[in-house]
């Protein structure tokens, strides 16, 4: 089964690494199938789901995740996507 290994409370860390300051995950037999960051200056992004693992709503429940622990805290919700990236744009639409 999937599980969400990073939740809203510990997924926060105090350092930086590569201009990240926030990372969800989910893992699958002990493999890490999916995951999104959140960059220091705020935005989300970074989104990413294994080809072997897409349509399963993964990259919707990690999205879910960081929004409502960003709105949670009155944190800006904001991501920056790339033109012709229609999957991502198609999900941060269909997301609100």
């Amino acid at each position: 089964r999937k599980q969400i290994v990073a939740d809203n409370l510990n997924s926060t860390w105090t350092g930086h690494w590569n201009g990240c300051s926030t990372c969800l995950g989910i893992e699958h037999r002990g493999k890490l199938v999916a995951c999104i960051i959140r960059h220091t200056n705020g935005s989300i992004g970074i989104l990413h789901v294994d080809e072997d693992h897409r349509r399963r709503r993964l990259a919707e429940a990690l999205l879910h995740s960081a929004t409502k622990a960003l709105q949670e805290k009155n944190d800006p919700t904001f991501a920056f996507i790339l033109e012709g990236n229609i999957a991502s744009e198609s999900l941060f639409s269909k997301m609100g």
